[in-house]
C-alpha cells in the first residue's frame, strides 16, 4: 500500500476504479497508517469517495501541492 502512495504522491489528483477491498484498505491506510480498520468501513457500490491526503513525508519538496485527492468509483 505504501508503494502505491509513494508512486502516485506527485500527482495532483487520481481517479481510481477498483475492487472494494483495495479501496477500503487504501482508505484505512490513509486515515490510520495501517489496514487493520479496513473491515470497519462501509462502502456502498457505485459510491464516489473523495479523499484529500496530506503530504507530510514530502514537505521538503516545494514543487508539489500540499494535498492529493483520490476519487473512488466502483
Amino acid at each position: 500500500m505504501g508503494v502505491f502512495l509513494e508512486k502516485y504522491f506527485t500527482f495532483d489528483c487520481l481517479l481510481i476504479f477498483g475492487q472494494p477491498f483495495f479501496s477500503q484498505a487504501l482508505i484505512s491506510y490513509i486515515r490510520h497508517g495501517h489496514i487493520i480498520g479496513m473491515n470497519i468501513l462501509s462502502v456502498k457500490y457505485n459510491e464516489l469517495i473523495h479523499l484529500k491526503v496530506k503530504k507530510e513525508d514530502h514537505e521538503e519538496d516545494e514543487k508539489t501541492e500540499p494535498f492529493v485527492g483520490f476519487s473512488f468509483f466502483w
